[in-house]
């Protein structure tokens, strides 16, 4: 299947026939479908902005419309966008292409030019452009081939960017004169380990720029200067297997701030001094935190005067702004105790006022400036919900099952405040536990179709995520990954055992390595499932961890195992890989969906996954699969995307035995 001629061969025929298959199956729920995309749009509001940021004497801000599928982006001298000028317009870039992303974008140092990727594929590799801001007229500069990390140097003459190799692993810096031919561009950096990536950006303070270079277990970051390209990079701190850690700058006081795991699992602060002529960093760092076995510091935001930490603690996240005059630590309230709190856009380490967002399950997307010196958290946008939403109408909890091993494992349960819990409830479990992402809260809109129609609506915070640190991370993965599988089956029988929910309507969601956790939770349980969505799934693990031709492969191995030189690594992966063991029985529902360009789960994984079931299986009718020929994040167009979900919500609804 991986081979295949992708103009026009028998494998891309028989995705077709797939998708021809899976239309059929919901011509029976069009209505539901079209009803649940008109309810779904009707609650977002279309013609929106988001929250100025300020930058380099400008503030940049996106705008969205009705009639358009894609931002476009802004950018005025004064606050009150009185003199808006178009920085870009998705809409003009995306015409006439089945599908499109902008990769990333940045402005020149000067304010001039910008330099932008942009993916027609759904690959994730994009053409480096330059745009002249004041004519709105792109240079004849093109690069193609382009990850997705840019910056400039500081006298905006020259670009840097990264580049892959043939197994998709970005291993490269390269540096663009503008002007020059692309072949006469620069490699100022190769990483020749195939474990780790690099990617570029400009520190803040636009003195520094950072190659990061990362693999799953430890990271090393190279200094540039951005005024002399001319000097080698400079190694923070030489690579150390093991050791993580990310930087800023401090401008106000000219040094390094470090977050990093040394001596500290959960992540430690310090600081370190640096020679801005020669970018030696000194090797005598001191503590700005004191480690807390109870805390994981997950980043930071440095500014004048203060330093803040974003911290998780007992499967919640938090905000902890110090005041580096006097060392008193102030957690901001944002009045609920489950909310996801993250760093906005703060370019300016002198300004006054801190950028945060914050969502929960009822508190949809909002933005908030904290003002640091006087303590004030200013609301300055909360995403509107049309339709006349009330947050009260809608409870959210937080309960804790014990797996089989005896942990208590989290998760999060979001209702209707009109819908009992009392074992009459059809439900949706969502979970991922993986490479330590943390599934923390979020508000959906469309989730809301689902709730106010009686659902209740749950998210396992199983091992193999980072919800309660590292342990909990690595408490998921190598030979203890059957935890995930483990802990979602145990929370699922909580829900059950404790008659909160309808045993015969729990639907299971999931995608990537959410993906093969859905499909190695149903083998080891299908009974406890009605319906089990698989998106873009991870499900033929064993084979592409075999290959390390197949990209990413290669740097996945300090995820998941190598079973090519590890006889255990391969019995492990074998246990769970959800191709490999299916189950000659009667499973739930299942739709699975996949990317004819995702580079992160090759197409033919769910291909193979789907044909296994419908060999395996005593019910093959009731697996549906639907190939985009985009990549892993599906289509690009907003209504596309919206209408995808409503075909989700349509499936789950109808395993419910709920009309639309």
């Amino acid at each position: 299947m991986r081979d295949d001629d992708r103009e026009g061969g028998e494998v891309l025929e028989h995705l077709r026939a797939e998708n021809a298959y899976t239309s059929s199956c919901f011509g029976r729920l069009e209505h539901d479908v079209d009803v649940l995309f008109r309810e779904i749009r009707s609650r977002i509001k279309l013609d929106n902005e988001s929250v100025p940021v300020y930058r380099r004497n400008w503030w940049y801000w996106r705008a969205t419309t009705e009639a358009n599928q894609y931002p476009v982006h802004m950018r005025s001298r004064n606050r009150d966008r009185s003199q808006a000028q178009v920085v870009i317009d998705e809409n003009q870039l995306a015409n006439d292409h089945e599908f499109f992303d902008l990769l990333h974008a940045e402005v020149s140092p000067d304010g001039q030019l910008l330099a932008y990727i942009v993916d027609y594929q759904g690959n994730e590799l994009g053409e480096l452009h330059i745009r002249d801001l004041s004519s709105g007229v792109d240079l004849a500069d093109i690069v193609p081939g382009v990850e997705a990390s840019l910056a400039w140097s500081a006298d905006s003459t020259t670009v840097l960017y990264a580049k892959s190799d043939q197994t998709r692993r970005s291993c490269e810096v390269w540096s663009h004169k503008l002007g020059n031919d692309a072949a006469d561009d620069i490699r100022l950096f190769h990483e020749p380990d195939a474990r780790f990536n690099v990617m570029i950006a400009t520190l803040k303070g636009d003195q520094l720029l950072d190659i990061a270079i990362h693999s799953y277990q430890t990271t090393e970051h190279l200094l540039l200067d951005a005024h002399d390209l001319s000097k080698a990079p400079v190694a923070v701190r030489p690579r150390q297997s093991g050791v993580e850690y990310s930087v800023d700058y401090d401008r106000d006081r000219n040094r390094m701030i470090v977050l990093h795991n040394i001596e500290a699992q959960d992540f430690s602060l310090q600081s370190a001094s640096i020679d801005l002529i020669t970018l030696d960093v000194s090797a005598e760092w001191h503590d700005l935190v004191d480690p807390d076995p109870n805390l994981r510091i997950d980043d930071f935001e440095i500014f004048a005067d203060h330093l803040a930490m974003f911290r998780r603690h007992n499967a919640m996240t938090d905000v902890c702004v110090r005041d580096l005059r006097t060392n008193v630590d102030t957690v901001i309230d944002f009045g609920e105790p489950l909310v996801t709190v993250g760093a906005g856009a703060n370019p300016d380490s002198a300004s006054p006022t801190m950028r945060l967002s914050a969502t929960s399950m009822t508190m949809p997307a909002s933005v908030f400036d904290y003002h640091v010196y006087s303590g004030e958290l200013e609301l300055l946008k909360r995403t509107e919900v049309l339709g006349g939403y009330d947050p009260t109408d809608y409870v959210t909890t937080r309960a804790w099952s014990r797996a089989k091993d005896g942990v208590e494992i989290p998760m999060t349960i979001v209702h209707a405040k009109t819908t009992t819990l009392d074992g009459s409830a059809p439900t949706l479990i969502y979970a991922y536990a993986a490479y330590e992402i943390s599934m923390d809260t979020w508000f959906s809109p469309s989730r809301l179709s689902l709730l106010d129609r009686g659902a209740v609506f749950v998210v396992v915070h199983a091992r193999g995520g980072g919800e309660l640190g590292r342990r909990w991370y690595l408490d998921g993965k190598f030979a203890k990954k059957t935890n995930t599988f483990d802990d979602t089956i145990a929370c699922t029988e909580y829900l059950i055992d404790q008659k909160m929910v309808d045993p015969a309507r729990i639907a299971l969601r999931g995608g990537s390595a959410g993906g093969l956790l859905v499909g190695a939770t149903i083998n080891r349980a299908p009974h406890l499932f009605c319906a089990a969505i698989a998106e873009v799934p991870f499900v033929d693990c064993l084979t592409t961890m075999c290959d390390p031709s197949i990209p990413l492969t290669t740097a996945e191995y300090e995820e998941w195992g190598n079973p090519t030189d590890d006889a255990s690594a391969y019995a492990d992966i074998r246990g769970y890989s959800p191709i490999n063991n299916v189950q000659a029985t009667t499973y739930p529902r299942i739709f699975a969906t996949a990317g004819y360009e995702d580079r992160r789960v090759g197409y033919w994984e769910p291909a193979k996954w789907v044909a296994t079931l419908r060999e395996t299986i005593t019910n093959p009718q009731d697996v549906w699969a639907e190939f985009d020929l985009a990549g892993h994040q599906g289509p690009s167009e907003r209504d596309s995307a919206l209408r995808e979900e409503a075909k989700v919500l349509a499936f789950v609804l109808d395993a419910w035995g709920i009309s639309a």
